[in-house]
């Protein structure tokens, strides 16, 4: 461990911790057995505040404040500031990305961009690959957004959108869309889009 309080409850008698690495003001600082896991072992957190409340395992983060929140955790591969910051038991998870899945709560999301997933709490098992896509889900699962902007204000569940701002005004579940631009409302894009369907 290396910096001011990085893992500092690390290699106590009540927890010996094993296979934990932590390089960053207060990186993986809490990590102490005290939560579901009681020998949480092989995280690695690198970053300021990085993974500071995780009691999970073999949990890599990187990035200012990544993972922050996340306590009982296991298995997430977590990159960029912020990301994935209010997880707190989510499993599975792979986030990369500027404030990338920043409110998930949730597992098994795959997540790449900035600002992309950021709403999700409850929403499993979703894909979102490009900055803001699938921005404003909170509990929908399954879907798959592939683009800057694709279902942007998504709420459902089961949904594909691919390309730029693909389905960007979708709120419902089980359609696609296929498009390159913004439409101005949901109706126009099910009309204009290059593919739409159900």
């Amino acid at each position: 461990a290396v910096g001011y309080t990085a893992l500092s409850k690390n290699g106590t008698a009540t927890y010996p911790g094993f296979n934990n690495t932590a390089l960053g003001y207060a990186a993986l600082t809490n990590l102490d057995g005290s939560g579901l896991n009681t020998n949480p072992t092989g995280n690695t957190a690198i970053g300021y505040l990085a993974a500071a409340n995780c009691q999970g395992a073999t949990n890599t983060v990187v990035g200012d404040s990544a993972h922050q929140l996340s306590i009982d955790g296991d298995d997430n591969t977590i990159v960029g500031a912020q990301a994935n910051y209010s997880n707190l038991s989510g499993t599975g998870n792979c986030i990369y990305g500027f404030q990338a899945g920043y409110a998930n709560l949730a597992n098994y999301n795959n997540v790449f961009g900035n600002f992309a997933l950021w709403s999700n709490t409850t929403g499993t098992s979703n894909c979102a690959y490009g900055s803001g896509s699938l921005y404003s889900n909170v509990l929908g699962s399954s879907n798959t957004a592939i683009g800057t902007g694709s279902l942007y204000k998504v709420l459902g569940g089961g949904n594909v959108g691919v390309g730029y701002f693909a389905g960007y005004n979708a709120t419902g579940s089980n359609e696609f869309y296929l498009d390159n631009q913004a439409r101005t409302t949901n109706a126009n894009e099910k009309i204009t889009s290059l593919f739409y369907g159900i």
